[in-house]
């Protein structure tokens, strides 16, 4: 039998994380331990590619154990504050699986991609407390749920 893990990320190959983004990513969790309350989650698994367009994604349909798949090459460049994209890259997908949990679809290409960014960007630069963010988040819900 599959791994909840794998049930998720067949459609991308498993890659070696070096260690020191390996470290990051689990301190981070650590450190998003009050977001992920907020947002009523519970702690992401994590899952290291080399085959993602972008930097991470959200595995839709994970809701209830968020999985969360990150391109291991998207981080080694010299000039990246490695901490803070790795947060800000969690922040991100945390939040779509929120949204998820509030009813919206995740598969859907519409997606408020600008908004989830801009509301992780404010929650790492300490602009927003994470009940600010869940509170915002179920307004766009409500919005995105309207539309439908």
């Amino acid at each position: 039998m599959k791994e909840p893990v794998e049930l998720f990320t067949d459609c991308y190959l498993p890659a070696k994380a070096f260690p020191t983004l390996r470290r990051v990513v689990y301190a981070s969790l650590v450190s998003l331990c009050s977001l992920r309350k907020a947002l009523r989650l519970n702690r992401p698994r994590i899952f290291f590619t080399n085959d993602l367009a972008g930097c991470a994604c959200y595995c839709a349909g994970s809701m209830d154990w968020p999985v969360i798949v990150l391109n291991v090459n998207s981080f080694r460049a010299p000039e990246l504050y490695l901490r803070q994209a790795v947060e800000s890259s969690l922040v991100h997908e945390m939040l779509h699986a929120y949204l998820e949990t509030c009813g919206v679809d995740c598969y859907d290409y519409e997606h408020p991609e600008d908004e989830v960014e801009n509301l992780a960007r404010r929650y790492c630069d300490g602009l927003l407390a994470g009940e600010e963010v869940a509170e915002a988040l179920d307004k766009m819900a409500e919005k995105e749920l309207a539309e439908d």
